[in-house]
Formats: structure tokens, sequence, C-alpha cells
């Protein structure tokens, strides 16, 4: 965030339709998107405004406070949190995620309880998930079922999986997922024969998969 302008000079703004309030007394600028909020309700959401806002910034549209590495869109989800009667929302995976982030650096821990509740009951891919818990130092054992999910598919992580999720996560997962096959196979090998191949046969591989994986996923998140 900046009292100054990214580019020296730009004058090119729009004034947001639904959070540029007449009364408002806190000026945020967006990109080219001006906001216009109020100061005392933000405070009273947001406890770090005091530590990151001077009292002097924001104070009018020729001086506003300038948000950098975010979106209008993600910004005007973090206000319809703080002002929810303004205007119906509807929140992406990738909004909450905005959501936390604009919580946690504003010191808006209601806020972020909210984001953390709703991630876990919005759908995504694991591999977001898991990137998203890691980031943000959640409690891990809501994705243990990630975890289990990449232990038990048959294809291997994918390029994009890992670079989301990280190298270090990437390897820990692609060892989990080995462990477990070998685990299956030498089941397999070990009761196929004798009086117990008919039993052993009649379960499922995937089930032998899920067994094996949620046998080692405690001291997987040991780890």
């Amino acid at each position: 965030m900046s009292a100054s302008p990214p580019q020296a000079g730009r004058t090119s703004f729009s004034r947001h339709p639904h959070y540029y309030f007449e009364d408002g007394n806190l000026y945020i600028m967006v990109d080219d998107v001006l906001f216009n909020v109020h100061r005392s309700v933000f405070l009273a959401t947001a406890r770090l405004l005091h530590e990151h806002v001077p009292t002097w910034m924001g104070r009018s549209e020729h001086q506003p406070l300038y948000l950098r590495n975010i979106s209008p869109r993600h910004f005007c989800k973090f206000l319809s949190l703080i002002y929810p009667q303004s205007v119906d929302e509807t929140f992406t995976a990738e909004d909450w995620i905005s959501v936390l982030e604009q919580s946690q650096k504003w010191g808006c821990s209601h806020i972020y309880a909210v984001a953390i509740a709703k991630l876990q009951s919005t759908a995504m891919e694991d591999a977001l998930r898991i990137a998203t818990w890691k980031r943000f130092g959640l409690d891990e054992s809501q994705i243990a079922r990630c975890y289990h999910a990449f232990g038990t598919r048959t294809q291997p992580i994918s390029l994009a999986e890992g670079e989301l999720m990280g190298m270090a996560m990437a390897m820990r997962l692609s060892a989990l997922r080995d462990t477990v096959h070998q685990g299956v196979l030498q089941y397999l090998q070990e009761h196929t024969k004798g009086e117990h191949a008919g039993q052993v046969m009649g379960m499922q591989v995937d089930r032998l998969r899920d067994l094996v994986c949620r046998g080692l996923l405690v001291e997987f998140m040991r780890g």
C-alpha cells in the first residue's frame, strides 16, 4: 500500500458503483477504481489499520490510499463482508483465498475465521487446498483427505500441481503414493495364494489403496 500513485500524473479513474459512499471518509484506489468507505467502520473491523495507514492518508480523492497486488474484484469481496447488506456477492475459492489474505493483513479476525470456514465447504482442487492451508498455516487435519486423494490416485502429480504446492510437498506426496502402491502390491502378492485367495481377490484394489494410505497418513502428517 502507498500514499503516492503507482504512476505519476495518473488522473483517470472511476468510482466504484457500490463501494463509493458519499458520506465516506477513507478513499482507497485499487488499480483505476476509487472506493470511498467509512474509516470508523473499517477501523472497527480492521484492527491493524492504525499501523498500516496514517490518519492523513486516504482523506481525499486527490490523496487516496493505494492498494497494490490486489484486484478491484477481490477488494469488493472483502468489503462485502464489512458491509454485508450492501450488495449480493457470489464467492469462488479464489475469492475466499483473497479475503483470507486481506483479513490477515488488516487484522480482521472475524472475517479471517469466516473465510476459513467458507473455504472448508467450497469446492476446489486438492492441490490448491493444500497450497492454501500451508500458506496460511491452517489446521492440517482439515486437508488430510487431500493427502489421501493424492496417495491413492493412479496418475502422478502434474507439473501444475507441483508448482502450486511447491517442490517439497510434491515430492512428499509422490513418495506417499509410491509407498501406497508398493504396499498394495505386496499385500496382493502375500495373500492371493492359498485359502485366503478368494477373500482377497473379492476386495477391490481401490479399497486396498484406501486402507494402506490411511495407515500411512498419521506418520506422513508428522513429517
